[in-house]
């Protein structure tokens, strides 16, 4: 079943990330580049995982404050990630209804903070691999990732507590078809340790 472009776009739109996204820059990353925010306040601790699927690296945290009544922190991640298979590799899908009206589903990334759950939405781009597929009831459901044999950047976002901390990321990719099927059922683990509280004076980055 193929979804017209007007409602994809009409039904991504509604998501709220995506407004924050435009007021943020994307941290630049040059090759070899190892800089360190001042203080060494964000470090990656773990970077690399890889399976026979897919190999996934953390190039780029960043975290700054928004909001002032009740302030939170905008982290940006930056990963690198490698199709090594001869089929698309998906990393997250959406899903909607028969009628083309889409809503945010697995995005394939999430964690923990101080204990608690830590959302992430990956931004999608023009880099990545696409398929509308539909269920057996109907359910329509747009598969993102990464072309045979290619390394693509993605982006993600997630909103976090301020204090100082260690994040768990679990970058879990959805049910996969054909040749790759099973890939899902591998988790990439990524660690990031915050070891200053982020305030609005400050803007918490780190690369690889």
């Amino acid at each position: 079943m193929l979804i017209s472009r007007r409602s994809f776009l009409k039904g991504t739109a509604r998501a709220g990330a995506a407004a924050l996204l435009l007021t943020l820059p994307v941290p630049a990353r040059a090759a070899g580049d190892k800089q360190m925010s001042a203080a060494d306040s964000v470090k990656i601790l773990q970077a690399t995982s890889e399976d026979a699927y897919l190999q996934i690296k953390l190039d780029s945290v960043s975290r700054s404050v928004y909001g002032q009544q009740e302030p939170s922190c905008l982290v940006l991640l930056g990963f690198s990630v490698t199709n090594r298979t001869s089929e698309p590799v998906w990393l997250y899908h959406l899903h909607g209804n028969p009628f083309g009206e889409y809503y945010d589903g697995s995005t394939g990334i999430s964690g923990t903070f101080q204990d608690q759950a830590f959302q992430v939405q990956i931004t999608r781009s023009d880099d990545m691999a696409q398929a509308d597929q539909t269920t057996a009831d109907g359910t329509v459901c747009t598969a993102y990732g990464v072309n045979p044999g290619e390394t693509i950047e993605v982006t993600a976002t997630g909103s976090m507590s301020s204090e100082a901390g260690t994040l768990t990321l679990t970058f879990t990719p959805p049910e996969q078809h054909g040749a790759n099927a099973g890939a899902h059922d591998t988790t990439h683990t990524f660690k990031v340790e915050f070891s200053q509280k982020c305030d609005s004076s400050s803007l918490q980055m780190a690369y690889l």
